[in-house]
């Protein structure tokens, strides 16, 4: 399953990058919460993993260090 992020430059929804308050907070929780879902969706489906694509290659960076950290089975890619 691929699903592609408004996530084009840092300072994004999806920027986890950053320790402020509001990322810790709000941001990452939800980004968190949302990417369970997904894996939890395709549990005993055909499909085999999950891709998120994001346009900026740091946020892709920070979304895939924040997803190993989690054990989320998702897997980010930059594309452009």
């Amino acid at each position: 399953m691929t699903d592609a992020k408004n996530a084009g430059e840092v300072r994004s929804w999806y920027d986890v990058g950053q320790s402020d308050p509001f990322t810790m907070r709000y941001k990452i929780p939800d980004i968190v919460a949302g990417a369970g879902r997904q894996v939890r969706a395709i549990e005993g489906t055909s499909f085999t993993r999950i891709e998120w694509r994001v346009a900026d290659s740091s946020v892709a960076d920070a979304l895939q260090a924040l997803f190993d950290v989690k054990h989320l089975n998702i897997r980010v890619v930059p594309y452009p």
